[in-house]
């Protein structure tokens, strides 16, 4: 059986940090009854992501479970 669990923020979500920074909001906890050896699907969703500068500006997203940042990167910018 599949469960699908969401978060969703309507925070407005602005950085100029140039390390990570938490997406407000965008947290997802799974409870212990569903926790065994499995896969997960993540998708996360950025619509109208806008960006200004001259030195490639953009945004990277990571994903960490459990403090620990994942092997999954997603990255958008223009020169």
């Amino acid at each position: 059986m599949s469960t699908i669990f969401y978060a969703e923020t309507t925070a407005t979500l602005t950085t100029n940090s140039a390390t990570p920074v938490d997406l407000t909001g965008l947290v997802v906890s799974i409870p212990a009854w569903s926790l065994r050896p499995q896969n997960a699907l993540v998708t996360v969703n950025i619509p109208n992501p806008y960006a200004v500068g001259s030195d490639f500006p953009g945004g990277t997203f990571q994903i960490a479970v459990n403090g620990v940042l994942q092997n999954a990167i997603g990255v958008f910018t223009y020169n």
